[in-house]
């Protein structure tokens, strides 16, 4: 029996999407309803074949695997429904010329682009009463799902829509738990604690965000 060989996904500049502190994100070039996820620190070593330092290597695991366990974990706790929509969708890895990549399901907004996040709505200055509306629907929402949030920021969240949801909010990034001592991956009332600690910093950083306007009540 013959075995195909791996498939490699080429990227480049023309698919470049946007970046955080740890990983780049690309534009699926042979399945537009994905992004994919490279992880810098291990860009060298496929683009010039350096080793990896030992700090790099760590990185490279820790914050690949603690999502991915975040992710599972959601999965066997809802078995056959869907994951909430609330939270980004992850679909498995690809082999690129940049290294493993994450592959992810890319959220768009109504004109079928991608979907923007918090910090550029306001920056943008797009923030109006229905965004408000979906954005408290989204906190209220992450409250009540049993998932463990360690970064949660408007750059990490997007305003996305679908014909049969309407607009609504997707953590798109900051999930599991990088502590050394990962006591939320174990224990519900830790990822509680660290869920609520991280909503009650995002709501008062929005409300300083939209100080002068007594509609945008984000405490509320």
């Amino acid at each position: 029996m013959s075995i195909n060989p791996i498939k490699i996904i080429h990227l480049d500049e023309k698919y470049y999407v946007g970046e955080g502190n740890r990983r780049i994100v690309y534009a699926h070039p042979e399945n537009d309803a994905c992004l994919i996820k490279i992880a810098k620190s291990t860009l060298d070593k496929w683009t010039h074949n350096s080793p990896i330092s030992y700090q790099n290597y760590r990185r490279f695991f820790k914050y690949f695997l603690i999502e991915l366990y975040e992710h599972a974990r959601i999965r066997l706790q809802v078995g056959k429904n869907p994951l909430p929509h609330i939270i980004q969708h992850i679909i498995g890895f690809v082999d690129t010329n940049l290294g493993l990549g994450l592959v992810v399901r890319a959220e768009k907004d109504k004109q079928g682009q991608y979907a923007p996040t918090l910090e550029q709505l306001v920056k943008n200055n797009q923030v109006d009463d229905n965004v408000v509306k979906h954005l408290k629907e989204f906190l209220d929402d992450l409250t009540k799902i049993d998932i463990c949030v360690y970064d949660l920021q408007p750059g990490n969240i997007v305003y996305a829509y679908m014909p049969e949801k309407g607009h609504y909010f997707v953590l798109i990034d900051g999930i599991g738990d990088k502590h050394f001592v990962r006591m939320s991956s174990y224990f519900s009332f830790a990822r509680k604690y660290r869920r609520t600690q991280a909503i009650k910093r995002l709501r008062s950083r929005l409300s300083l965000m939209f100080t002068n306007q007594a509609a945008f009540d984000f405490n509320s």
